[in-house]
């Protein structure tokens, strides 16, 4: 205990600490338990200290012996330090690099809520930002899963056998719903998935396959890993090599953005009669401005108008001119010839 108190002492100062064996500290909290010389130099970087160097050195050195100790110690910790400063000022200066690219990346996926633009630019926009040999885009879940598009590919043959061993593994990783990164060896892996894995890479030649299910964004932390993927990034490399750490943080953030920019076009594609809901927005943004509230009520009126035309009985008048005429015609001719002297009838009377 008194080491290990010694160590958090060290972490805590950001000067070198010399002690003689069973020796103790001014604050008599901690110490060194052993027999031998103990010499510790934290490394600094910018005022914290990231980790020391510790040293057991025999006791019976003198005192210029052990400030040589010291002293190289120092200068190696300052080593050290510069080394680590620089790992660190390259570290920002790619994570800054990179949030500026992925301010272009989701400036692209976000452009548009079409469906199929939006696929193709995740997958370009992806293997750009991701450095990656090629990216595919898997929508769907299960059986009815189907590769949308893929990067540097402008159409898919679907009958194609590479694209559909990957729409079979993908299927099969899918169902699993958890992220899987595919490569030798693949003890892990299920049989089944094992297989159509074998399959793929003998048909594609790829070397790895790192598949990140696609879930809309939306509910609780606790949920979200659970809720069922609507799709999958799949991103393969060529060549041998795994990636690294950051590389594959990278890989879930770019993700995270591509499932929420394909889920509102999935969402938007997916609204009732869209194509009339457009072509209705548009004459209204061509009509609109200033104008905007005479069109609107325009429109209302001719609605209302068609409704109470259609809904409305009422009584259908005409007038026409013509002729009357009896639906039976005949001719009536006397039986002998004379001269009539007298019509003891009126005009329009009925008679036998």
């Amino acid at each position: 205990p008194a080491h290990r108190d010694l160590i958090k002492a060290a972490a805590r100062s950001t000067m070198p600490i010399a002690l003689a064996p069973h020796t103790t500290t001014s604050d008599q909290e901690s110490g060194n338990p052993t027999d031998h010389l103990l010499l510790i130099t934290p490394i600094v970087v910018h005022d914290r200290v990231v980790g020391m160097v510790e040293v057991f050195q025999r006791a019976d050195r003198g005192p210029a012996t052990e400030r040589g100790y010291q002293r190289f110690l120092t200068e190696m910790a300052e080593v050290a330090s510069h080394y680590l400063a620089a790992h660190q000022w390259r570290q920002m200066e790619q994570r800054q690099q990179f949030w500026h690219q992925l301010e272009g990346f989701l400036d692209t996926i976000h452009r548009t809520l079409d469906v199929r633009r939006t696929s193709f630019a995740v997958v370009n926009e992806a293997r750009r930002l991701l450095e990656c040999d090629r990216i595919s885009l898997v929508l769907g879940h299960g059986r009815s899963s189907r590769i949308v598009a893929v990067s540097g590919l402008d159409s898919l043959d679907r009958r194609a056998e590479e694209v559909r061993l990957l729409t079979k593994l993908s299927s099969s990783a899918l169902r699993a719903g958890e992220q899987l990164w595919l490569s030798e060896p693949t003890a892990d892996l299920s049989p089944q998935l094992e297989a159509r894995w074998h399959r793929y890479v003998d048909v594609s030649h790829v070397r790895s396959c790192q598949l990140i299910p696609l879930r809309a964004p939306g509910g609780s932390e606790a949920d979200g890993d659970s809720a069922t993927p609507f799709g999958a990034l799949v991103i393969e490399q060529l060549k041998d090599g795994q990636p690294s750490q950051s590389q594959r943080s990278r890989a879930d953030i770019v993700a995270k953005h591509s499932a929420a920019a394909l889920a509102k076009a999935i969402e938007h594609e997916s609204l009732f009669l869209l194509p009339l809901w457009k072509l209705l927005g548009g004459v209204m943004a061509a009509l609109g401005g200033r104008h905007y509230p005479k069109v609107l009520m325009g429109v209302i009126a001719t609605m209302a108008a068609a409704v109470a035309l259609t809904c409305t009985n009422s009584e259908l008048a005409l007038s026409a001119k013509g002729k009357l005429q009896p639906v039976k015609r005949g001719t009536v001719f006397a039986g002998e010839s004379g001269v009539i002297v007298d019509v003891p009838v009126e005009h329009g009377q009925t008679v036998e």
